[in-house]
């Protein structure tokens, strides 16, 4: 995403330095605060991906001069450089006469802001927007205000006291909320990813009914365009929990509840009930070899790949998921548990009989009893 600036006529800078009075290229904390780039916002901690709870924002990395040639950086990701960023733009400013100049911010895979939009305007214009304020030291028109940009006469650069035009980050200034999410969902770390509503060790049989609850790292849908109702959890003996969107809608954002009430019949029997997969209707057929009767889903369960979690659930902004059901956090290299194995559930439909034997007469060491026997007063 790039945020351009026009002059009305060239300008230049003859010095470009730091807020802490170094020039650019020195590495340190105040550099960052520097003309070279701009901070919008931090990303969330608790993501477990690389840069969490680190600052992330704009770098300046193009500039056009008088004659139309343009003057790009080595360098714009904010993430991964600190010094060349900055010599980067003492490089490129410095000697110039520029018609426009350019930031960028260019998303890391990681970087996440809890789903929010990035807040006070991003800090360009203003220090406060709608009660919210930018913490992150100067604003943007301020940082070029103090870098002495001016015209070949030496008319200092005027910096307007109010919008420079509409600022992206502004809602209220003809912009957008925007959103930074480059964090694809996942079954969430804090606890377990997917959790039968039950007592543990519990034996199932008929008309008994459970709600699994399916709790993830962040909000998260049903691919688009796909029907959310017909979205369900495979299950390891043949049986399929669908979404309950009542009780979904009803529970967390970030989770989902899905219910399966148990039927009357041995082929659903599980000496322990798994969850092997989130999936859709949208896919059966394709990735299921046949999703048409439970003896074919319990015959080709090892069909429930991977790829079926991450086809069926995505983020607000297109992330798919990238992980799978039936996951122990033991052997799982991201620690997350989304095996139920753990709750020790069990299906058992088989009915109990009573049984009972006895011998005929004539056989082993039984007697007919004879008419003395019969008349005796006293027990046979």
């Amino acid at each position: 995403m790039d945020l351009n600036f026009a002059f009305s006529k060239p300008v230049t800078v003859a010095q470009l330095t730091s807020r802490d009075g170094s020039t650019l290229g020195s590495v340190g904390a105040a550099d960052q605060e520097a003309l070279a780039s701009h901070t919008l916002f931090t990303n969330t901690l608790g993501t477990g991906y690389l840069g969490q709870g680190e600052a992330r924002g704009m770098d300046l990395f193009r500039a056009t001069d008088t004659g139309g040639a343009s003057y790009i950086t080595n360098a714009y990701s904010y993430a991964a450089n600190g010094a060349n960023v900055q010599s980067d733009a003492y490089a490129l400013l410095s000697g110039k006469y520029l018609k426009t100049m350019s930031y960028r911010y260019a998303a890391n895979y990681g970087d996440y802001f809890g789903n929010n939009p990035i807040e006070a305007g991003g800090g360009i214009e203003t220090k406060t927007v709608n009660g919210k304020t930018y913490s992150y030291g100067d604003t943007l028109l301020q940082k070029i205000g103090d870098a002495g940009f001016h015209d070949a006469a030496g008319n200092p650069l005027a910096i307007p006291s109010g919008s420079a035009g509409s600022n992206i980050f502004d809602k209220t200034d003809g912009g957008y909320d925007v959103i930074v999410d480059a964090v694809p969902p996942t079954y969430t770390r804090v606890g377990n990813g997917i959790s039968p509503d039950i007592l543990t060790q519990t034996v199932l049989n008929e008309n008994d009914t459970v709600d699994f609850i399916v709790s993830f790292s962040e909000a998260t849908i049903t691919k688009r365009g796909w029907d959310e109702n017909k979205t369900y959890l495979m299950l390891n003996n043949g049986d399929k929990a669908y979404y309950n969107k009542a009780k979904s809608e009803a529970a967390d954002d970030k989770q989902w509840v899905f219910t399966y009430t148990f039927k009357n019949t041995t082929a659903e029997e599980a000496s322990l009930l798994k969850v092997v997969a989130l999936t859709n209707e949208a896919l059966d057929g394709s990735l299921h070899a046949d999703a048409t009767g439970s003896a074919a889903l319990k015959s080709n369960l090892s069909a429930y790949t991977i790829d079926v979690d991450a086809r069926t659930v995505t983020d607000y902004v297109g992330n798919i998921m990238c992980d799978r059901a039936n996951e122990d956090s033991t052997t799982n290299t991201d620690q997350i548990e989304s095996s139920i194995s753990w709750a020790g559930l069990a299906v058992d439909n088989t009915v109990p009989n009573i049984g009972f034997s006895y011998n005929v007469y004539g056989t082993g060491t039984l007697t007919k009893a004879t008419d003395a026997d019969w008349g005796q007063a006293a027990k046979v």
